[in-house]
């Protein structure tokens, strides 16, 4: 049974995507380094804390593109989930 471990290594805004869109790159490794792994599919859940801070009136409008509504309790909102495939890299 693979052991396999998630760490994000970066996230970015994508220029020119017709929605807000961010790429996140995400390291994948397998514990035992023997065992061969050649697709993953992940189902994950973003959830922005953007209730804990406090914004600018110019922050609070860009917020407004975000996928949830920050009038809502945090308890109550409904988090976006995204599923995809990850493929090795490793040669």
């Amino acid at each position: 049974m693979p052991e396999l471990s998630f760490k994000v290594e970066g996230a970015a805004a994508v220029a020119y995507a017709a929605v807000p869109t961010l790429a996140f790159k995400l390291r994948i490794v397998n514990a035992v380094q023997s065992e061969s792994i050649h697709t993953v599919a992940l189902r994950c859940q973003i959830q922005i804390e953007a209730t804990r801070r406090r914004y600018t009136s110019k922050e609070q409008q860009g917020l407004l593109d975000l996928p949830i509504s920050l009038c809502r309790d945090s308890k109550t909102t409904r988090w976006p989930t995204f599923s995809f495939l990850a493929h090795s890299t490793s040669t």
